[in-house]
């Protein structure tokens, strides 16, 4: 009897060792979940970001071939480097 019960001790023993490993694993678990939740939510927008920029470069760029308008070159230049567009401020058709 005294051995079952030394047994029923050991294992209480490893099992509540297994459960406090598990409830710190769970915890990291949940930590890089949310970490892994910030970056696409970070990267998402910063997406969201350069596709506003790019389009607001395209509507300037028509605006500069609609008007004859020089003076929104640099502006294009600007929003297209932003984007990563190879952009030219030559005439303005390079840089659409």
């Amino acid at each position: 009897m005294d051995s079952y019960k030394q047994e029923l001790e050991k294992f209480e023993l490893v099992k509540s060792d297994w459960q406090m490993e598990k409830d710190s694993l769970e915890g990291i678990l949940m930590k890089l979940r949310q970490e892994v939740k910030t970056r696409d939510e970070k990267l998402n927008a910063a997406h969201i970001g350069k596709v506003i920029c790019c389009v607001y470069s395209m509507h300037l760029c028509r605006l500069c071939l609609i008007e004859n308008e020089t003076r929104l070159w640099p502006m294009i230049a600007v929003a297209c480097a932003f984007c990563g567009t190879n952009a030219r401020i030559m005439p303005v058709q390079n840089v659409c």
